[in-house]
């Protein structure tokens, strides 16, 4: 056995049909990584999935990395890996603090950007360059009724004199005429921004999507059909996809719809044309949808895209819509779980849909869905006692004996420790390390070691 792993082409001819999170940077080619580091990395994988799949798995350990405050924390989010994370503190005074720690294995842990923004940041994204040591960090700030868009590149490692620079900024005025931000997106050099009209009286009834290259400032938008945006969009190396829904007199439909890249932000900035429009001017493209699939239900449906874009040298973009129904004619028939697994190659569309049976669903949309969407976490109240607990969901792997599809409690309603799942106000899941983040109402910010 020794001798086999040890085969040159082994890891490098199993990892591509690997059916359990990695941890190896999205963009990297596989070519490009050692046999030995695939093996180490498939290795931790299986073992981190065994421990996963227990239902008795105990947390390993907790760390406070922000003590009592008075501007608690209201949103994160992890890069893939669990060693960076971003968090955003709201201020009463209409202020927002947006901080990116290191989250190192041992106990020490660092802030290595802080950036205080006037207004409240109603979407941010981070996106981690690891051939350039540097992580992109974009929000969207709303001051009243005006919004802007601001993306910062913070240059690693971090120590006490990291660099950053503002890259792009979206002035004073420029987004009002394209509507209300729903949801943004950044992978590599492409920034994705997604605007639904601001009023359903105004005369735009059609949604718009601004691409833009973060390096050339190309620049284009896209009209889109008479949809409501999930938020989620997802971005692929030469497609992007959009979840949407639509609320008709039939049941409610849900949608993901691929669009194809426009070729002026995919472009070097030396092959640009000096006539291509920069930011803030934009260059109006043909909605150029290349596929789409929905559903439809009879239940009440909560759905979220799994995050973050996969590797970007597979030709195939995939990604999964994971959520739940209550049914509402039969008292007899449990609630589901609904997995939504979408695949495009660019030519044809294909969806899966996998269903789990499931008594404790989640409360008030409090799901976190992992960037590959083969693992979940989320908050729910037992129905009996009204407590409430956090739950942990494993996809299924193939047919194998005991690798089915599970559901189990990760930490009951009284954990014995400082915080318990009813003191939760914000949290964030990261599948490849299963970390957590809890944020309480005391301002504390607690990181939870699973592996």
């Amino acid at each position: 056995m020794h001798a086999l792993g040890s085969l040159d082409y082994l890891w490098h001819a199993l990892i591509p049909d690997w059916d359990i999170p990695l941890d190896i940077p999205l963009n990297a080619s596989l070519t490009s990584l050692s046999n030995n580091y695939l093996r180490l990395a498939a290795v931790k994988s299986l073992k981190l999935d065994h421990r996963w799949r227990n239902p008795r798995i105990e947390m390993r350990r907790a760390q406070c990395i922000i003590s009592r405050n008075s501007s608690f924390v209201d949103s994160m989010r992890f890069l893939p890996g669990g060693r960076w994370l971003v968090t955003l503190q709201h201020e009463p005074r209409s202020k927002t603090h947006v901080t990116l720690w290191s989250i190192a294995d041992s106990n020490e842990q660092d802030s290595v950007f802080d950036v205080t923004v006037v207004g409240r940041v109603r979407f941010f994204h981070a996106h981690h360059h690891h051939e350039l040591e540097q992580i992109t960090i974009g929000i969207a700030i709303a001051r009243g009724t005006e919004e802007t868009i601001r993306v910062y590149h913070v240059f690693l490692p971090g120590d006490s004199s990291t660099r950053h620079s503002l890259v792009f900024e979206a002035r004073p005025g420029e987004l009002h005429p394209m509507g209300r931000i729903v949801g943004m997106k950044i992978n590599g050099d492409t920034m994705i921004a997604v605007f639904e009209p601001q009023s359903l009286s105004s005369e735009q009834q059609r949604g718009q999507i601004a691409c833009v290259n973060l390096i050339s400032k190309a620049a284009a938008v896209l009209d889109c059909p008479d949809w409501a945006c999930m938020g989620r969009i997802k971005i692929f190396s030469r497609y992007f996809a959009v979840a949407t829904s639509r609320w008709t007199a039939q049941p409610a439909t849900a949608c993901v719809s691929f669009y194809e890249l426009p070729s002026v932000t995919l472009d070097h900035p030396d092959c640009l044309s000096p006539t291509v429009p920069r930011w803030p001017e934009k260059q109006a493209v043909k909605s150029s949808l290349i596929a789409s699939t929905s559903w439809n239900s009879d239940d009440p449906l909560v759905y979220e895209l799994s995050d973050d874009a996969p590797t970007n040298n597979t030709t195939t973009c995939s990604c999964t819509m994971f959520g739940y129904s209550i049914p509402t004619q039969r008292l007899d028939v449990e609630n589901l779980i609904e997995m939504v697994h979408v695949s495009f190659d660019g030519k044809s569309i294909e969806r899966t849909l996998s269903v789990v049976p499931c008594r404790f669903i989640p409360s008030d949309g409090e799901i976190r869905v992992s960037s590959s969407g083969k693992r979940a976490v989320w908050l729910t109240q037992d129905p009996d006692t009204h407590e409430f607990a956090l739950m942990k969901f494993a996809l299924g792997r193939g047919t194998a004996k005991g690798t089915g599809s599970c559901i189990s409690t990760l930490m009951p309603s009284f954990s014995g420790l400082p915080l318990n799942p009813r003191d939760f106000h914000s949290f964030v899941f990261d599948e490849i390390s299963c970390k957590m983040a809890v944020g309480l109402p005391t301002g504390e910010l607690y990181i939870l070691h699973y592996d």
